[in-house]
């Protein structure tokens, strides 16, 4: 059990608490589990929206947890697909061996949406 779990319930030793409180405790706490896995892989490295839900969906027990962490780190500005799609457009781009289609290829194997894609190829 995550301390911060534990503070939100006032658990303490001996501590009763009914099936639904011990249910949305276990959720609470599978919740932090997969934010503070996201914030270690994101401390790494940059993913897509897309591969980060695959990686979440992976760990979580249902797709609605995967969904709750994803919109949490949407709403902290941790995951921005247009903002990683530039950059690594612009970082391909200054190497000067990739044509636009193999950029475009390489931004989408990131797992970028085609929309998002042909945004940025259409802004340079």
């Amino acid at each position: 059990m995550l301390p911060i779990v534990a503070s939100k319930f006032a658990l303490s030793t001996g501590k009763v608490f009914s099936e639904e409180t011990f249910e949305q405790l276990q959720l609470a706490n599978e919740i932090e589990e997969l934010k503070e896995y996201s914030f270690r892989i994101l401390s790494r490295h940059r993913y897509s929206e897309k591969k980060i839900r695959q990686k979440l969906e992976h760990r979580a027990s249902h797709k609605n947890v995967a969904a709750a962490v994803l919109d949490i780190l949407v709403s902290l500005h941790l995951i921005n697909d247009a903002d990683l799609a530039m950059d690594l457009y612009q970082s391909l781009s200054a190497q000067h061996k990739y044509s636009r289609l193999q950029i475009k290829q390489k931004l989408l194997q990131k797992g970028l949406s085609a929309a998002v894609v042909a945004n940025v190829l259409a802004d340079n």
